[in-house]
């Protein structure tokens, strides 16, 4: 992963990116897509590994 200024970000078309808040700068984009909207995304506190979710299920974890 990187710095703790990077957040993960996903919205209603189910896009997930990261997002430098000290440079304020678009890092990427995660490839893939999955329908329905990412309402949650959570960072796991050890591994390099984030889980986006939606209301209706999880689309699984990004590395």
């Amino acid at each position: 992963m990187r710095s703790r200024q990077t957040k993960f970000i996903g919205n209603a078309s189910a896009d997930l990116a990261s997002f430098d808040r000290r440079i304020r700068k678009l890092l990427g984009s995660f490839l893939g897509k999955c329908s329905g909207s990412i309402r949650s995304v959570v960072r796991h506190p050890q591994h390099q590994m984030i889980a986006p979710c939606g209301l209706d299920h999880i689309y699984g974890n990004v590395t």
